[in-house]
């Protein structure tokens, strides 16, 4: 009960902050966390503690304005929407991210109407949110995959939360988003999933990240909350708790459904898994995919979200792109001390 508490008091906080516009500072020691239902992100719930506050599950673009903004300290991303962020939006802050949840969980999900060919998409309107993984889904299974997927098809970007309705409506024929916002359409006589993003492999990576000047005044905060994450991922995964059905937040008026899905069976179960990603070219490699992506669809002129402008610095100290500029930093530091497989 004073977990919940705490959790709708500090919702009313953030609410009240978001409607005024005025950040709330962070202290030493304490962050808060924003993030949207997600099956990777869906144990936040359960890993809040003393150090870490939070509010959600927003919609994405919600939870990264908050993380924007200055209201949140920490924020549950993609590899590829932390890539669009630091190459388009000038307030994106210095960033440190802390660790994987999961990788490719196949939540995005590809749906057809009833009656349109997935071999011949040529005129169809696809609706999806422009650098997201869906997006990065759909070109990859039109142009790399084995996928029966063929294309060109006329892309519609929106928000997240307009896909559904654009679907039902008739305004697309093709509807491309994440799991459960997906799950609308999903549900819809004669539609049909011909694709999820399972088959992306390591290219996408669920991910919680924090600002820099808030993890360098205090490591604590993020080791204790790398340790509650990987408590309660193991004791979901033994049956011992589990994820709330429901979280409602107070003041915003939107409820989210957890449905049955429980945590990804695709996250990273142990500290030393998550640790060994970070340290490994996994992550490399999954950066190195986003940034090529956001570097082709920028809104910007071309060059501009070039990592020749910013750079990502990694665990062992490398850095990709401009050294002089390091925007995002891989650190293992609030790893140290925690408890390990062994």
């Amino acid at each position: 009960m004073a977990d919940t508490l705490k959790r709708h008091l500090w919702a009313a906080a953030l609410g009240t902050a978001l409607a005024s516009g005025s950040p709330l500072l962070a202290q030493q020691s304490s962050a808060n966390i924003a993030w949207s239902d997600y099956p990777g992100w869906r144990m936040i719930i359960n890993s809040l503690n003393d150090a870490v506050f939070g509010a959600g599950p927003y919609t994405q673009d919600k939870a990264e304005e908050l993380y924007l903004r200055g209201v949140a300290d920490m924020l549950a991303i993609s590899n590829i929407g932390l890539i669009e962020l630091i190459a388009e939006n000038p307030r994106m802050p210095d960033t440190v991210i802390l660790f994987p949840t999961s990788i490719s969980v196949g939540a995005d999900k590809i749906v057809l109407a009833e009656g349109v060919d997935p071999a011949n998409l040529i005129g169809r309107r696809v609706g999806l949110v422009r650098n997201s993984v869906s997006h990065y889904m759909y070109e990859h299974a039109t142009k790399y995959s084995r996928s029966a997927l063929q294309g060109p098809a006329n892309l519609t970007f929106l928000k997240e939360d307009e896909i559904v309705d654009a679907f039902r409506s008739g305004r697309v024929d093709v509807a491309i988003g994440r799991e459960p916002v997906i799950s609308g359409a999903v549900r819809m006589k004669g539609a049909q999933v011909v694709y999820d993003s399972s088959g992306l492999n390591n290219a996408v990576v669920d991910l919680v990240v924090m600002r820099r000047d808030v993890y360098e005044q205090s490591v604590e905060i993020a080791r204790r909350f790398v340790q509650s994450w990987f408590e309660k991922f193991a004791e979901t995964a033994d049956g011992r708790v589990s994820v709330s059905d429901a979280f409602e937040l107070p003041g915003i008026g939107e409820r989210y459904f957890i449905e049955g899905q429980g945590i990804s069976r695709r996250g990273f179960a142990t500290i030393d898994r998550a640790r060994a990603m970070m340290e490994s070219g996994r992550l490399r490699f999954s950066l190195l995919r986003a940034k090529d992506f956001v570097d082709l669809h920028t809104s910007r002129q071309p060059g501009i979200a070039s990592l020749g402008a910013y750079g990502i610095q990694f665990a062992d100290g490398s850095i990709l792109g401009n050294p002089l500029n390091v925007r995002v930093q891989v650190r293992t530091d609030h790893f140290d001390d925690a408890p390990s497989d062994g």
